[in-house]
C-alpha cells in the first residue's frame, strides 16, 4: 500500500516480513464528510492512518457544544486513547468525526497490538508512535497556554495552508479555541498587512 510506504520513513525501518503484516492489517475504506469514524462509546478499538482529507477529534463540553481538540491530516494516526489503555468506565466523549471527504485505512487495534508482541521492530514503531501523539499534545497544549490567537492560526496555517479551503470558519475557530468571529477579524487583519 502507498500510504503505508509513506508513512513509515519517518520512523525506524521495519523488516520486509513486518512490513507486510503491517500492511495486511488494514483495509481502505472512503467516508463522507461529516461520518464519525469512531466514538468513545465503541467497543472495539481500531487504529487508522488518514491516507486523504481532514479528522478531527472532537467532544462535548457541559452544554452540548463540540469542542474540535485536535486536527489530523493525512498520514496521521489516530487511536482511540480509550481503546489503548482499555478504561470503559471514561467521562470524556471523544469522538474522531471527517470534516471532509477521507480515505482512512483502518485496522483493529487488537490486530495492531497482536503485531507489536511478534515483532520487536513494531514494538519499536509502536512506541515512536505513541511519542509523536505525545510530543504534538504538549505542543498543542503549549500553543494554547502561551500562543495569542493569530500566532496559532498563523501556526496552523504552516500545517494545513489551504484549510479555509477544507473545513468551515466555525470549526478552524474551535481548534483555535476562538470565535468565528475572532478568526474573521485575524484574517482581515493579516490579509491588510
Amino acid at each position: 500500500m502507498a500510504t503505508i510506504k509513506q508513512f513509515l520513513p519517518e520512523y525506524d525501518p521495519l523488516s520486509i516480513k513486518s512490513t507486510n503484516e503491517f500492511e495486511q492489517i488494514f483495509s481502505l475504506n472512503t467516508h463522507k464528510k461529516g461520518d464519525i469514524i469512531a466514538s468513545n462509546n465503541q467497543l472495539k478499538g481500531k487504529f487508522f492512518l488518514i491516507e486523504e482529507g481532514i479528522v478531527c477529534s472532537y467532544l462535548n463540553d457541559e452544554k452540548g457544544k463540540k469542542v474540535i481538540r485536535t486536527l489530523f491530516s493525512p498520514l496521521s494516526v489516530i487511536a482511540s486513547l480509550k481503546s489503548i489503555i482499555n478504561q470503559p468506565n471514561t467521562n470524556v466523549n471523544v469522538d474522531y468525526h471527517c470534516l471532509t471527504n477521507c480515505n482512512i485505512l483502518t485496522a483493529d487495534l487488537e490486530n495492531f497490538l497482536i503485531l507489536v508482541d511478534k515483532h520487536h521492530d513494531i514494538a519499536k514503531l509502536y512506541i515512536q508512535i505513541l511519542e509523536k501523539s505525545y510530543s504534538k499534545l504538549i505542543e498543542r497544549i503549549t500553543h494554547l497556554t502561551t500562543l495569542e490567537p493569530t500566532e496559532r492560526y498563523l501556526s496552523l496555517k504552516k500545517i494545513a495552508p489551504n484549510i479555509e479551503n477544507q473545513i468551515p470558519q466555525y470549526q478552524i475557530a474551535s481548534y483555535l479555541n476562538i470565535t468565528p468571529i475572532q478568526l474573521s477579524r485575524i484574517r482581515k487583519k493579516l490579509a491588510n498587512k
